[in-house]
Formats: structure tokens, C-alpha cells, sequence
């Protein structure tokens, strides 16, 4: 219904932050509710690996209305989980301090949508030749 779009890009959200459980208030929390251990990491990962094929099938499905999928972003965010060194996520405690409550947990910073970014350029790029 939007005649003079030309294309709709579609990307997965990458689900692997948590591969290894969380750390830091989220590690066993004393916090109820907020402890995100090894199995709820590999869970987590692989509701996001279901969503990504829901939105793999909705692009060929819908491929006639020019929607395409780009990704996958696992494999480049893999390296900079939430407890990585170089993490690419907000992590709790910054959330806390930067925005006063826990709402951009687990939300990239900086880096990760300075990554998301340019992963999605190379995709256009790539598809648009």
C-alpha cells in the first residue's frame, strides 16, 4: 500500500547476547527475576532463532511486495555479548546510570548500532548492486 516504495528491508535482532548467561546484577541476581543464567541464555537465543525464520518466511512470502531479509546478526554480535569486554549492549547497570531505570538493558550502545549500522549498509549495498 505504499506505491512509491521501492523496497522493505527486514533484519533479526541478534539473540546470542546471553550465550553464556548473563554477569553483573543480572548474574544470579539478589534482584528477583533478573538473574539470566547459561540454559535461559540458550533459550533466549533460540526464540530469536525462531523469530528470524518468521521473518525469513514472511520476506518469501511476501517477496512480490519487494520485502527482503537481511541478516543473519548473530554471527558478527557473537563476539561482543553482554559480558564481552567490547560488548555491544547496554548492560543493566549502565541502563541504570545513564537512563535512571532498567529499560535499555540488553539494547545495543554505541558500538552494537554503530555494527547494526553497517551490516545493514552492506546488505543494501549488496542487494541494491
Amino acid at each position: 500500500r505504499l506505491p512509491g516504495t521501492r523496497q522493505i528491508y527486514l533484519n533479526d535482532y541478534p539473540s546470542n547476547l546471553f550465550l553464556d548467561g548473563a554477569c553483573g546484577k543480572l548474574s544470579g541476581s539478589p534482584i528477583p527475576g533478573l538473574g539470566i543464567d547459561a540454559t535461559e541464555g540458550r533459550e533466549i537465543d533460540n526464540q530469536g532463532i525462531a523469530l528470524r525464520g518468521k521473518i525469513i518466511q514472511a520476506t518469501d512470502s511476501f517477496h512480490q511486495y519487494r520485502w527482503n531479509f537481511i541478516g543473519p546478526l548473530n554471527p558478527s554480535f557473537r563476539p561482543h555479548g553482554y559480558c564481552a569486554s567490547n560488548t555491544w549492549f547496554t548492560t543493566y547497570e549502565k541502563s541504570m546510570a545513564i537512563q535512571g531505570n532498567k529499560l535499555g538493558t540488553a539494547h545495543p550502545n554505541a558500538a552494537g548500532h554503530a555494527a547494526y549500522g553497517n551490516l545493514i549498509r552492506q546488505a543494501l549495498v549488496a542487494q541494491l548492486g
